[in-house]
């Protein structure tokens, strides 16, 4: 199977209790995800985790879409630290659904050290396309009039720009939320807010066609993440003024790149 058939198989999320959906366990030369929904690194590792481990939670860009196993920042992050990196990221997941995640896995009696979210762009893609996302659940469980069975026709759904500024009220609203279940668990959460494309970068972008609005509204919450002041590890501004290619396609960091952002990640847990 190619590198292309799996991440296929990648986006052919299922069913989570909860958080609404996530990766399937799949065996692949590039991506390998286990029963437990976490991309493995490269390197076998003990369940229940080891005292000193790290959980990785976001959305495509942390579960590293289109690197192999070893290149993802949660794999990078374990070499440069030393110790057990667990990558629970889903591709388009936000922090609301990251927060649940850790909230069912400290349930299960998983306990971290550390919990680290690398947020951002997720945040405001998410609430555009989650009626798209949640469309098999909602046509579920809602009421047909006789001719929509008979034809078997669901609504389309009404994809809307999201207020930025709205979209980050809400994230600050769940970092304390988050900081609110990790406290009593002895967990240490770690906010990152990541680079993108289409933030202070002066390299190669690819274009995104009729998704540009919707980039623009990104690049209008990062100004206003900026001018808030983000409480954590901002990265947004490790790209300014580099023209090497830093992406593999329009949205997601190439090897080199997710490497520099892991050694930065694991310079503010030391």
């Amino acid at each position: 199977m190619t590198a292309a058939e799996e991440f296929a198989r990648v986006r052919a999320l299922v069913f989570e209790p909860y958080s609404m959906f996530r990766v399937a366990p799949m065996r692949g030369q590039f991506v390998n995800v286990n029963e437990r929904g976490d991309r493995e690194t490269g390197r076998a590792k003990a369940w229940p985790p080891p005292p000193d481990a790290i959980f990785v939670f976001g959305g495509s860009m942390a579960f590293g879409y289109g690197l192999a196993d070893a290149e993802t920042i949660p794999a990078q992050l374990e070499r440069a630290t030393g110790r057990d990196v667990y990558n629970f990221a889903t591709p388009n997941h936000n922090a609301e659904q990251e927060r649940i995640r850790l909230e069912q896995l400290l349930l299960d009696g998983a306990r971290p050290s550390v919990a680290v979210f690398l947020d951002g762009f997720g945040e405001f893609i998410a609430p555009f396309y989650a009626p798209l996302m949640f469309r098999p659940f909602v046509n579920a469980t809602r009421r047909r009039s006789r001719v929509e069975r008979l034809l078997k026709r669901d609504a389309p759904p009404v994809l809307r720009l999201p207020d930025a500024a709205a979209v980050l009220d809400r994230y600050l609203a769940n970092m304390k939320l988050i900081r609110g279940v990790c406290t009593p668990f002895g967990v240490q959460p770690l906010f990152v807010w990541q680079p993108v494309p289409c933030y202070r970068y002066d390299g190669p972008a690819e274009s995104h066609g009729d998704g540009a609005p919707l980039v623009e509204i990104v690049r209008q919450g990062y100004e206003l993440m900026h001018a808030r002041g983000f409480d954590g590890l901002w990265l947004a501004d490790m790209q300014a003024g580099r023209t090497e290619s830093l992406y593999v396609d329009p949205d997601h960091y190439n090897a080199a790149f997710s490497a520099e952002i892991a050694q930065r990640i694991a310079v503010e847990l030391r």
